[in-house]
């Protein structure tokens, strides 16, 4: 006696449904639990089915991770700076961020950009971009790019930027002494530089 469990002779196809009215094409190598779980391997679907009592359906294959490349940072000035970055979903979607520190492995002081950006699972080569301020001026500061899907993360290369420097200020400044008797002038400038550069004063 030959009982049909799931699928219908001849009518090839990939369908996951209830008994008969599911599809397979060239089903080989069955395994069966002790629970009563049926696996097939469905040979041209390229797949594993699994039949339970209820349902002949399909097994997840594992989830692949995003591919993520960091780029080089754009737009920087003194205080901010265009972090850049590609990405591939690789079939599940996925969440972009990018983190960003002093420290030049990341393992300390790290900044993550919020919030993350969502890419589809189809994405394929998609350009991801994050602008930032707040940065302290003539500073390194060093960053990658990140992306999460179901399957894990995947971190791109650690890349480098320099913000650039301030323009140093000076303030009208003040004389004391004459010259009349020889007397050396002091002049004082209080110039100043916002990230601690030296400042040099000469006289025109």
């Amino acid at each position: 006696m030959v009982t049909t469990i799931a699928g219908t002779a001849l009518s090839l196809n990939y369908v996951d449904a209830v008994g008969t009215a599911a599809r397979f094409n060239a089903p080989r190598s069955i395994a069966i639990t002790s629970t009563g779980t049926i696996y097939v391997g469905d040979w041209y679907n390229d797949s594993v089915r699994k039949i339970t009592p209820a349902v002949a359906g399909t097994v997840p294959g594992p989830i692949t991770l995003p591919t993520v490349a960091t780029n080089a940072a754009t737009s920087v000035t003194a205080s901010g700076a265009k972090l850049n970055g590609m990405v591939s979903s690789n079939g599940a979607a996925t969440d972009v961020t990018f983190q960003y520190s002093t420290n030049a492995t990341l393992s300390s002081g790290v900044t993550t950009t919020s919030p993350a950006q969502n890419l589809a699972d189809e994405a394929s080569g998609q350009a991801v971009s994050k602008a930032i301020t707040g940065l302290a001026a003539h500073t390194q500061y060093y960053f990658r790019a990140s992306g999460v899907n179901a399957g894990g993360a995947t971190d791109g290369s650690i890349l480098n930027f320099t913000t650039s420097n301030t323009n140093p200020t000076a303030p009208n400044g003040s004389a004391t002494g004459t010259t009349g008797d020889q007397q050396a002038v002091t002049v004082t400038f209080p110039a100043t530089d916002a990230d601690e550069d030296t400042v040099a004063i000469t006289s025109a």
